[in-house]
């Protein structure tokens, strides 16, 4: 095998592994954007829980100062 040959050789492996670390870094970005959005929407959902939890608590004040008031009537 001469010079030429053993460069092609190493020239077509070398395309090979910077196509395999394309596809890596591809997967890799995959990965990220999935645990992003798993995040935003974790993050969103408890967003969401808490206001619910703060429009009960609020509904139980004004239920609790109704109680109040009607007892003040009796």
């Amino acid at each position: 095998m001469g010079f030429l040959d053993k460069l092609k050789r190493s020239l077509a492996g070398g395309k090979e592994k910077a196509d395999d670390s394309k596809d890596a870094a591809a997967r890799a970005q995959k990965t990220v954007d999935d645990s992003a959005e798993r995040a935003k929407r974790a993050a969103d959902d408890s967003a969401e829980r808490a206001k619910r939890a703060a429009d009960k608590a609020d509904n139980a004040v004004d239920d609790s100062a109704n109680a109040s008031d009607e007892l003040k009537k009796d």
